[in-house]
């Protein structure tokens, strides 16, 4: 279907996700690299100077956490995540999409679950007044909140390429379902059946690979001489078998040694 026919919501909507989820992962970027550089100081500090930074490591621990969940929605919406693909590539494009709505509903579940237990620690330690345990005394729910932030955004971009996902197969949009949520480099669109010649072709040189996987010590060149020089020396034995088989006994030599054993 040409992208000219998708819905105009469609578009906002894509547009909408594609944007949240890089500016989030851009700040995680900068965040990281902004804890580099502060690990970095702290290293050369203690070096040089023999002073140490206090809080960089828990500093350097917040941000990790807060980072990994404000770039998932990203890493879901370019789909960079790892899918195992072995037999999913062998499946039809129907069958593929389902599989890929099924992917993105238990990611959604997942996601959904792991939100509701971040924000349950959130609302404890506000209520609570917790702070960490170190000389900072950071209250612990102001990490958490960066941290559950990120963590809604993920499950909102998650139910959001599944609306898009869902809206594209019901137009019959296949190709744009699997640009939605499939496999990068899989082929989303009717390929064509390969004939039974390239099929039987196919089989008959597998069932070749098995069969000299079975018998190792049938193959040529199996006990460490190749083909070509198995079938010379063959060839040379068999000449010299001939050779012995054809060579007449001789009386007189037969006579001489039946003398000396006597």
């Amino acid at each position: 279907m040409d992208g000219s026919e998708v819905p105009g919501w469609e578009r906002r909507l894509e547009r909408i996700v594609t944007g949240l989820s890089t500016v989030l992962a851009r700040v995680a970027g900068f965040a990281l690299l902004g804890t580099a550089l502060l690990i970095t100081a702290e290293v050369l500090a203690r070096k040089l100077i023999g002073a140490s930074l206090v809080g960089a490591d828990e500093i350097a621990g917040y941000v990790l956490a807060i980072s990994v969940a404000w770039g998932l929605s990203l890493a879901v919406v370019r789909r960079a995540h790892v899918r195992i693909d072995v037999v999913y590539n062998l499946l039809p494009r129907h069958a593929r999409a389902l599989l890929d709505l099924l992917a993105l509903a238990a990611l959604a579940a997942f996601v959904g679950l792991w939100a509701w237990f971040a924000a349950r620690l959130l609302a404890t330690n506000w209520a609570k007044g917790a702070v960490s345990n170190t000389p900072m005394e950071v209250p612990k729910a102001l990490p958490q909140a960066f941290w559950v932030a990120g963590l809604g955004v993920f499950l909102l971009v998650c139910l959001a390429l599944m609306v898009l996902a869902v809206a594209s197969l019901r137009r019959g949009d296949t190709a744009r379902a699997g640009r939605i949520a499939g496999v990068p480099g899989a082929p989303h669109r009717a390929s064509p059946r390969p004939s039974s010649a390239a099929r039987l072709g196919r089989h008959g040189l597998l069932a070749r690979l098995l069969q000299r996987a079975a018998h190792p010590g049938n193959a040529p060149g199996a006990r460490g001489i190749p083909a070509p020089q198995a079938r010379h020396r063959q060839h040379h034995q068999g000449e010299a078998d001939e050779q012995e088989h054809s060579q007449p006994r001789h009386p007189e030599g037969l006579r001489q040694r039946l003398g000396h054993l006597h």
